[in-house]
């Protein structure tokens, strides 16, 4: 290919992509008033947590930083909000009533948590007895239970 066929090339190709770019813009402007935003949480509604650090909002951006991202002059740091991965703990156990059914992997905050359905209870009797855990209608109330209710069958 030779070199005006290839400027050619390039230039259409460009005013493709800039067309593109332009419908795009058209069709998803960019939202530039907090009221047109999905939602919003102000920096005063942030939660007290370890794992979130204020800063300073700077009018200028042209002092020195070292090597951490901190502001050097002054010792005020260089950025407006650092959020950093918190700490997982364990959750508490469940009451024995509960526990017994909960599936494995209850306590995985990555995990959404499961409920057997059925479950034999230990008790020593002579007749076996299956409980089952079905959901309740909503507006219905069974003690602490929320939305499920252990029958027997």
């Amino acid at each position: 290919m030779d070199a005006d066929k290839l400027r050619v090339a390039r230039e259409k190709l460009t005013r493709v992509f800039r067309y593109l770019e332009a419908l795009n813009q058209h069709r998803n402007p960019a939202k530039r008033q907090l009221r047109e935003q999905p939602w919003s949480l102000w920096m005063r509604d942030l939660p007290e947590h370890p794992a979130i650090e204020r800063g300073a909002a700077k009018a200028s951006s042209s002092k020195p930083k070292d090597g951490n991202g901190q502001g050097t002059e002054e010792g005020g740091p260089a950025y407006v909000l650092k959020v950093r991965r918190p700490r997982l703990s364990r959750p508490p156990e469940p009451p024995g009533k509960i526990s017994a059914w909960l599936e494995d992997g209850w306590d995985d905050p990555s995990n959404a948590v499961a409920a057997a359905e059925t479950l034999e209870p230990s008790e020593s009797r002579r007749e076996p007895r299956i409980v089952k855990l079905q959901r309740i209608r909503p507006g219905r109330r069974h003690g602490s239970a929320g939305n499920f209710c252990a029958t027997s069958g």
